[in-house]
């Protein structure tokens, strides 16, 4: 009985091992991946509030979704702070009803610290959780949370959930 198993213990851990190597390698391979794809898609924009244009090798149809930034203004957020509101535009050009929030990943930085997601007393246009059909265009309001009242902000706005590094928007908001 012991013989048996300490072989079965010892066959277990060979196969542990087995899936540990087969995993570090399809993780190399994914990354390769990826990077290999980022270098291909070449540089993004940067300036005072545009949005990244697909290249010649990311059409619509490789694209869920558009988005662009229409606009960026000081606000203040309900504990009278100040906050950066950027208005974007995006169109849902997936196959299933999705939300903002679900498609893209937003961020904004200031002097390399992210900026937190801010709270109104103010009415926003549009919600960030409302779902839109495949097709549609839909314009929201999100707000961050200011870090000083003088640096630039950094806003980039990236496809969440992929495999893919797809950024839609880097771009540098002057306040």
């Amino acid at each position: 009985m012991k013989k048996s198993k300490k072989g079965g213990t010892v066959l277990t851990a060979i196969l542990l091992i087995l899936v540990i190597i087969l995993v570090i390698i399809l993780t190399t391979a994914i990354v390769r991946e990826i990077n290999k794809k980022k270098s291909e898609n070449g540089s993004t924009q940067t300036g005072t509030i545009s949005a990244n244009t697909p290249t010649d090798t990311d059409t619509k149809s490789q694209r869920n979704y558009e988005c662009k930034l229409l606009s960026a203004r000081i606000g203040k957020g309900y504990k009278d702070e100040p906050i950066l509101i950027c208005k974007y535009e995006w169109t849902n050009n997936s196959d299933k009803a999705t939300d903002f929030s679900f498609a893209f990943y937003d961020q904004a930085f200031q002097n390399g610290i992210e900026c937190k997601k801010a709270y109104m007393v103010d009415s926003l246009e549009g919600e960030r959780m409302t779902n839109i059909q495949p097709g549609t265009t839909y314009t929201v309001d999100v707000p961050y949370t200011l870090n000083d009242n003088k640096s630039e902000v950094e806003i980039i706005v990236k496809q969440a959930f992929s495999f893919e590094d797809i950024e839609y928007i880097h771009t540098t908001v002057k306040i």
